[in-house]
């Protein structure tokens, strides 16, 4: 699989109403996909515009540049139920796992995928 131009979130950034994702899984000249995968409210698949990467601000995650792809120029392609790679699907489940981790629930959340 190739991930250049996926990216696997928890959430969006709230205050900014965006998607700060890796520069480095987003290397697509043309659409680059985001996966939100712990947000009830936004969870599943998305595609944006990588032409318009030099339109957004650059955030710095510790020493990882990420774009902050407003919410508002992402189009959603689907929630993560309609993920057929396998691959991808465990990726996710893996990633909701770790967010549950940091979370402590007391049980597992209707939204976690099913691989």
């Amino acid at each position: 699989m190739n991930w250049t131009n996926i990216v696997i979130l928890w959430q969006p950034h709230f205050e900014t109403l965006s998607f700060r994702v890796s520069c480095d899984k987003q290397k697509d000249r043309e659409q680059n996909y985001i996966i939100v995968c712990c947000s009830p409210t936004y969870n599943g698949v998305y595609s944006w515009d990588a032409t318009k990467k030099d339109d957004y601000d650059i955030w710095i995650n510790k020493t990882r540049p990420c774009y902050c792809v407003p919410i508002q120029d992402c189009k959603y392609l689907g929630p993560l139920e309609k993920i057929k790679s396998q691959e991808i699907r465990k990726e996710v489940l893996k990633a909701q796992k770790k967010y549950l981790k940091t979370v402590k629930r007391q049980k597992e959340p209707d939204w976690l995928l099913k691989v």
